[in-house]
This record gives structure tokens, sequence and C-alpha cells, in this order.
């Protein structure tokens, strides 16, 4: 499918009025959670975002971007995605561990991403906890139990600050 048409069909996905849309975990080409890495923890990483509403197809087309891209990322494991079809957006990965969040968190592709879609962003927050690879994929009922303590930052008054977490 053609990129603009890809882009523009993500978005409205995500973006459908008056319900909760996830897509489906989706793991790394290889990726076992039953095989022999099992038992070890895995880092599952949260972002929540509140859009101001001013042009969510430029922050969903960053978020497709940087979905193209995690297969090549050293330590992936997989990602989810959800919207409340209301300016609100989720992303769930899933890391081998925590150096392999931080070095995705500090690529160019990530970096160049949260800049260009931070001016469509109000309010988000991050979350990081471990699981056992076993458990995966991750349910976005207890992702969501694990945000709901979280403070949200505020990006609606910033026009150029850039989160450093998820």
């Amino acid at each position: 499918m053609h990129s603009s048409i890809r882009t523009a069909v993500v978005a409205w996905l995500l973006a459908l009025p008056a319900c909760t849309f996830a897509t489906g975990f989706r793991f790394a080409p290889g990726v076992d959670p039953t095989g022999a890495m099992a038992e070890r923890e895995v880092v599952v990483a949260l972002t929540h975002a509140v859009l101001k509403g001013t042009d969510d197809a430029l922050f969903f087309a960053q978020i497709e971007r940087v979905v193209a891209g995690l297969a090549p990322q050293p330590g992936y494991v997989g990602h989810s995605l959800r919207s409340s079809g209301r300016g609100e957006a989720w992303t769930m990965t899933v890391w081998t561990d925590e150096d392999a969040l931080d070095a995705f968190v500090a690529s160019r592709l990530h970096r160049e991403a949260i800049a260009a879609a931070l001016v469509t962003v109000d309010k988000a927050r991050f979350h990081r906890y471990r699981v056992p690879m076993r458990s995966l994929p991750p349910d976005w009922s207890m992702a969501l139990a694990q945000l709901e303590s979280i403070a949200f930052d505020d990006y609606g008054a910033q026009s150029a600050a850039s989160p450093t977490r998820p």
C-alpha cells in the first residue's frame, strides 16, 4: 500500500470516533516467548499521549514511521498500539532489557519522530515495568492499570521540549 494511503488508513483506524482500538501485539521476527528465553524478564515501555487535536495525522504518521523501523532495533521484542478515537493514543513496546530500550529512545529514528510529533501533544506520561517473557503478549488492561498512578508531563505550553523517556 502506498505510504500516504497507509498513513491515512492507520490514522483513521486509530482515531475512530467513540471507540477504542488496539492493534494486536506484534512480535519481532524470530521472537518466541515460549522458547529458550521464556523465563527471562523483559521490559514493557508504555506511552500515553493526549493530543491537542490540531493534526492527529502528523502524530500517527510518526508512529507509523517508528513502527516501520522497529524490527532492526537491537533488543526489540514486539509492540501494540491503542487509540481512544478522542485524541488519546498509547504505545506499548517490549524490549529485552533497559539498555536496549534506552538505546532505542536515544536513536535517531525515535528522536526525529518525537521532534516532529511533539507539536501535536498536549500531555504525555511514560512508564516501564518488567514481566517474564513467557507472559507475553502484554494485556492492555494491565498496561493501563500500570499507567493510572503516573503523572502527566505537560507539553502543551512547551514548543521544543523533548520527552526523555519512556
